[in-house]
């Protein structure tokens, strides 16, 4: 089986060269990044990508998608993916279950395969929602 990666359009630029600041509370990450009005040039706003109730998470540096060799064809210059039928999510599922059997009684959350680019990084998410705001309050360093 081969992790199918789909893109999901973002209506903005995320900046594609600048890094993300990531912060974590309880289950919920909050993922802030720069936006670009076109190439190389800043808007005055910043993005959140918030991901709610976060299983797991994964930082990779130096890597390409190739371990996800099938990509649904897209022409987004600004995107994330998502994992179609992700083989992380399903050892995930498989281990959960060895440790902790009947836990779909009480956690009856539906889990996704996220992954963002950022600069030279993929961040890898299992999480149950996805959010974005384009207008907050929040201020990166430069």
């Amino acid at each position: 089986m081969f992790d199918v990666a789909v893109a999901i359009e973002l209506k903005e630029w995320i900046a594609p060269n600048d890094y993300m600041e990531v912060r974590y509370n309880r289950d919920t990450m909050y993922c802030y990044f720069k936006i670009w009005g076109k190439p190389g040039v800043y808007l005055k706003k910043t993005g959140v990508l918030t991901f709610e109730k976060v299983w797991a998470v994964r930082f990779q540096r130096h890597r390409r998608l190739h371990y996800y060799p099938r990509t649904e064809k897209h022409d987004f210059h600004s995107y994330i993916l998502m994992i179609k039928n992700s083989s992380w999510l399903q050892s995930m599922s498989e281990l959960r279950t060895k440790e902790k059997p009947g836990w779909g009684k009480f956690d009856r959350a539906k889990y996704f395969h996220y992954v963002l680019q950022n600069n030279d990084h993929y961040i890898e998410i299992i999480s149950s929602e996805v959010s974005i705001n384009y207008e907050t309050d929040f201020k990166m360093d430069s």
